[in-house]
């Protein structure tokens, strides 16, 4: 993928921002190293372990292009927007939340949540494009 000759749009920043949030949901969790539950060890029998093997498959499992996508939405554009609470707003639409739920986490209504989502986007466009930043 070759990331020098994009021409932002609206819609590439979105899709860029709902992948990096799909991506952020399966990445695992940070903590500090080294440390590890103090619960009991529980023996299993051999049809358990293989029930346990068989029965669960990561439902998305991203690619390392996905993964390049997430690290320069979250190292580089999260940056370049200016209010913290505009971040939030831009982060949690691209997580999948409605625009009502926004606007009730910060007492705003659901159009002001829009607006203030769209202009985000508008500006993020904007010093995308006039950056021209040179990923690797």
């Amino acid at each position: 993928m070759n990331l020098n000759n994009i021409t932002w749009t609206f819609e590439t920043v979105e899709e860029w921002l709902q992948i990096a949030a799909n991506v952020d949901r399966v990445m695992p969790r940070v903590g500090p190293a080294g440390y590890h539950s103090c619960t009991f060890m529980v023996i299993r029998s051999f049809f358990e372990n293989l029930q346990a093997e068989i029965g669960e498959k990561p439902k998305f499992v991203p690619t390392s292009e996905q993964i390049s996508i997430w690290e320069n939405v979250m190292l580089h554009w999260i940056n370049l927007i200016d209010s913290a609470e505009n971040k939030k707003i831009v982060w949690l639409h691209s997580c999948g939340m409605g625009w009502v739920r926004i606007g009730k986490k910060y007492g705003l209504s659901r159009q002001t949540v829009a607006n203030r989502y769209e202009r985000t986007i508008k500006a993020l466009i904007t010093e995308l494009n006039r950056h021209d930043i040179k990923y690797s």
